[in-house]
């Protein structure tokens, strides 16, 4: 009987497609998950990072402003996410705090992912990464 045996570039080439492959797919299930707390529109995150700016700087002051022509976010949401300027700006401030918690949280799984997908010596060991932080991710919401 003839018996045929892949050789270990082979075998390297393939587990090398698989850790490509799985690195993607980490990528692709932390912006599916992201999607869920962030709006998923061209530069967005520009926004929500020069709201929590704003609105660190603002509630900074020792007294407010008269003038909030230095905080374009916080006057142009005043009525809608807020009564007051420093209604929006704790509004805004919470809101960033809140995604600064569950972002590291998010990011500290997908880097450890991709640690361990980079590190793996077998297909099965991938697979079983991705799933574990599918799980952990679902975890967190």
């Amino acid at each position: 009987m003839l018996q045929l045996s892949r050789s270990p570039e082979s075998k390297a080439a393939a587990l090398e497609a698989t850790r490509s492959a799985a690195l993607d797919q980490i990528n692709a299930i932390t912006d599916a998950a992201r999607r869920m707390f962030i709006t998923p529109i061209a530069g967005q995150e520009m926004i929500y990072l020069n709201k929590a700016q704003e609105a660190k700087t603002y509630l900074s002051l020792p007294e407010e402003p008269g003038d909030l022509s230095s905080f374009p976010f916080i006057a142009g949401e005043i009525g809608t996410t807020g009564a007051t300027a420093k209604e929006v700006a704790t509004v805004f401030a919470m809101r960033g705090a809140a995604w600064s918690k569950l972002g590291a949280m998010m990011e500290h799984l997908r880097v450890e992912a991709l640690a361990a997908i980079k590190e793996a010596t077998k297909a099965e060991a991938i697979s079983q990464t991705i799933a574990d932080y599918v799980e952990d991710l679902g975890e967190l919401s």
